[in-house]
């Protein structure tokens, strides 16, 4: 009798690979997108920064116009001459004028930087709801990769275990055919022997020689004491 050799066949694992290549994609988009993300956020930082020291600059300038006014008016009393004090009126009032005139101008200049502003913070709110859109569904993708990997994966385990069941039972058929075959009177070696790999022509022979005994077991059961056929008996000359 012969003995089988337990051998698994190793699978291909492109399949696996591949998705492995996939999650690495997907993880590099998603640092790619957070990357994009803190550079918008930085930037949104510094003009919203750089427009409030406007403002600043620009109240203060105010301010001085105001206190230069304030201490006018204080110091009225001190002009004695009517014809002074009606041109310093006139004076103060063209003053009044001009500081309103800049005053209304610099409303509508901040109105028109603050729609502006509003403008463009509503557009980076928007660009950061798409990253932040694209940034959930490159994850569902992530996970959904992950997913047909370990999948994959438990297949390809599944593959391997039943294809080595296969080779071990195929390797016990080949034995019990060629022990078969040797039980029948065939022969593995010399000039009537076979290739011990082909299981096919062993049971090709099997089935011959089982067919053979068959009729020699009928002729001598006919009691007409000889047999009617001459036999070749396969592996003997």
């Amino acid at each position: 009798m012969f003995r089988l050799k337990d051998t698994t066949v190793p699978m291909p694992k492109e399949d696996l690979w591949t998705g492995t290549a996939r999650i690495l994609d997907k993880q590099r988009e998603i640092k790619y997108i957070h990357a994009v993300l803190r550079k918008h956020k930085e930037r949104q930082i510094a003009a919203l920064l750089t427009k409030k020291e406007k403002l600043q600059k620009r109240v203060s300038q105010d301010r001085i116009y105001w206190s230069l006014l304030d201490s006018v008016l204080k110091s009225s009393d001190e002009f004695e001459d009517f014809g002074k004090l009606i041109g310093r009126f006139k004076t103060l009032v063209r003053t009044k004028e001009q500081l309103l005139k800049r005053q209304s101008t610099m409303e509508s200049e901040r109105e028109r930087e603050a729609v502006q502003l509003r403008q463009y913070v509503s557009e980076r709110r928007s660009l950061l709801q798409h990253y932040e859109n694209t940034l959930s569904q490159l994850q569902t993708e992530l996970n959904t990769t992950r997913s047909q990997a370990r999948r994959l994966e438990s297949t390809e385990k599944h593959i391997q275990k039943t294809d080595a069941k296969r080779t071990l039972l195929l390797g016990r058929i080949h034995v019990a055919t060629r022990n078969l075959y040797q039980m029948t009177g065939g022969v593995t070696s010399g000039a009537e022997g076979f290739n011990v790999k082909d299981t096919l022509d062993q049971l090709d022979r099997i089935q011959q020689n089982i067919q053979m005994w068959t009729e020699i077991l009928q002729d001598l059961g006919s009691d007409k004491g000889s047999i009617k056929k001459t036999w070749h008996y396969p592996g003997r000359s």
